[in-house]
């Protein structure tokens, strides 16, 4: 197995940070941020831990599971995130000024993982990854496994179930 680029172990270090940031604010500013919104301060945190669940979870991926298309589905949540800058000046009246900040932070070092996410080796080693799984698909097609084999066991599939439905309506009682 190929070991991890260090840019791989920044990305997951740093996006892993980010969350924790995020919810350590979410968590000394539940009260202020569940008044804002009208809600219970547990369902602010329930939020925030959802949040932060999917997205460590997708970060998880790429960083362990080498998976390409979960970079893509990080980047579609940082930038939803990035949007959503456009409420930290309400956030710092609504709220504190020091949770804004945090949410800055906390954002910052977001796009930092994400440029390692991006960074050439860390591109090169998701791909060696699909390459090794892309191969191993086109050995297993070359196995001895042919369309006729499968064609014979599909029909004896079908055959065997139509059988023992037959069987089942015979013995149920009119």
């Amino acid at each position: 197995m190929t070991p991890r680029p260090q840019s791989v172990v920044w990305f997951e270090r740093l996006f892993l940070a980010s969350q924790a940031i995020r919810l350590v604010n979410a968590a000394v500013f539940a009260a202020a941020l569940a008044a804002l919104g009208g809600v219970q301060p547990l369902a602010v945190m329930m939020g925030a831990f959802a949040n932060a669940a999917v997205s460590s979870g997708l970060a998880l991926v790429v960083a362990r599971g080498r998976s390409g298309i979960a970079r893509w589905f990080l980047v579609a949540i940082v930038v939803l995130d990035l949007l959503g800058l456009a409420g930290v000046p309400a956030l710092a009246r609504g709220v504190s000024p020091v949770f804004a900040l945090f949410v800055l932070a906390a954002m910052s070092v977001e796009v930092a993982a994400m440029v390692f996410a991006f960074r050439k080796e860390t591109s090169d080693w998701l791909k060696a990854r699909s390459r090794s799984v892309n191969s191993a698909i086109g050995s297993a097609s070359d196995s001895d496994l042919h369309t006729e084999d499968v064609l014979k066991a599909t029909e004896t599939s079908v055959t065997v179930t139509h059988r023992n439905a037959v069987i089942k309506k015979a013995r149920r009682p009119d």
